[in-house]
């Protein structure tokens, strides 16, 4: 049932794009503003300079698009993307070892985040109340620190709204607006490795190599490097390659050299028997930034910024698309709630959401000596736990199965440390687990 007045929505990214989904089975008129000069087709937006940078989607984030967005499996498939069963179509290898394969219901569709970031706009400008409009960037909001009514552009235009939703990122203005209304600045709390990321893409061969998308992990201080390599349209691969210590990226002539740095020749040996087909993109790690809009005593109504304007994390660990996802699914939960819309208890609940992946994001940072920011007793004790969970699961399917669901965001973290899996986790022998994986072949 929709109320009457008009919801706007600041940024088209996958957090917009959501936001605006929920959003049009609540209001009379929903319009969605960003700055960008928005594509009419695939292509990468000029003022994401991150976008050719091949993106994941996780499983969780997989699901909840599905369900908004009926028509958009078919329409990634018309785009060519490749569907695949992360846990039975990866080979993943951490901690000298392979983990296990197995079928899952962790289904996605892997393909450039122009691709996705299309495929779901199309389906969201196909709702009558729904409308788009580029290259208008919000400068000021309308209203005083009770609410906010609405925002002014920098072409001097206003929009009147019953709800703001602010999803425009790292760009995000909010605390200079919150501020500016008197109402404070909240705090940030940022964690900023050094990993650098470089992606190419490749034709993929013919011939079958035993698997679809390969990980290898970091292995640790000795070993800082890692990839990913898994299928995107047209028959290709999408490559990336991660240094976490700070050292330099490869140009297109080193991209193989770097490949055979890693911990396994595995991925050297498939770029082999495939042809490059586009240069060396390389990038800076953004770090993961925590703004605490929670601290805000006195929260505007009529006002909701959602990630990554509140949580931005390390993109390397694929989860962004995916929490943003998972900020509009609370954003649904809160404005299906009786009675009006509470701003400010979706804030907080929204800080509770964001705990979990911003956790596992920076405490595997920490790892690193070059990461600014605070490793404590805590932090280490999570790596210690979190490498002999992954040790365990090389050799215990039942607790990779809730590994695999964790790392998707499928299931809360907290599931690892519950009794049985603490139990399956402390028993299993640290420093054979990957011996036994190597000798019986699983996941190979």
């Amino acid at each position: 049932m929709t109320e009457p007045g008009r919801a706007i929505v600041l940024g088209a990214g996958i957090a917009g794009l959501c936001a605006a989904r929920v959003l049009s089975d609540r209001f009379d008129e929903v319009l969605v503003q960003d700055r960008d000069e928005l594509p009419d087709g695939p292509l990468d937006r000029k003022l994401l300079p991150q976008g050719p940078f091949v993106h994941v989607l996780l499983g969780r984030g997989q699901a909840l698009l599905d369900r908004w967005f009926p028509g958009l499996d078919a329409a990634l498939a018309d785009h060519g993307a490749p569907r695949m069963d992360w846990a039975r179509d990866s080979r993943v290898f951490h901690l000298g070892a392979w983990m296990p394969r197995f079928d899952s219901d962790i289904v996605v569709r892997t393909s450039p985040r122009a691709v996705l970031e299309f495929a779901v706009r199309s389906q969201l400008l196909a709702l009558p109340n729904v409308r788009v409009i580029d290259r208008a960037r919000a400068v000021a909001p309308l209203g005083d620190r009770a609410g906010i009514t609405g925002v002014r552009c920098d072409d001097g235009t206003e929009h009147l709204g019953t709800l703001v939703v602010d999803a425009t990122g790292r760009a995000s203005k909010s605390p200079d607006w919150l501020e500016g209304l008197g109402l404070g600045r909240p705090g940030t709390t940022t964690v900023k490795p050094a990993t650098a990321y470089a992606t190419r893409l490749f034709k993929a061969p013919a011939a079958q190599l035993g698997f679809r998308c390969m990980y290898l992990m970091p292995q640790g201080p000795a070993q800082p490097r890692s990839d990913l390599i898994y299928p995107i349209e047209g028959g290709r691969w999408g490559v990336n390659l991660f240094a976490y210590d700070g050292s330099p990226l490869p140009a297109d002539e080193d991209f193989f050299a770097f490949a055979a740095s890693l911990a396994r020749p595995d991925l050297h040996d498939a770029l082999l028997q495939a042809e490059p087909v586009s240069e060396v993109r390389r990038y800076k790690n953004a770090g993961n930034r925590r703004v605490h809009f929670d601290e805000i005593a006195r929260w505007p109504s009529g006002f909701a910024v959602i990630v990554a304007a509140s949580c931005a994390l390390n993109p390397v660990y694929g989860q962004g698309m995916t929490l943003a996802a998972m900020g509009a699914e609370l954003l649904e939960r809160e404005l299906g709630r009786r009675g009006r819309f509470d701003a400010r208890r979706f804030q907080r609940r929204l800080t509770r959401l964001q705990a979990g992946p911003w956790e596992m994001s920076t405490i595997e940072d920490l790892r690193w000596s070059s990461t600014t920011g605070r490793q404590g007793p805590k932090a280490r004790a999570a790596q210690r736990y979190t490498d002999r969970v992954h040790r365990a699961a090389q050799t215990d399917l039942s607790l990779y199965r809730v590994l695999a669901h964790v790392i998707h965001l499928a299931r809360p973290a907290t599931d690892l440390v519950k009794p049985w899996a603490a139990w399956r986790t402390l028993r299993a022998n640290p420093t054979s687990a990957a011996g036994a994986v190597q000798r019986e072949g699983v996941g190979a």
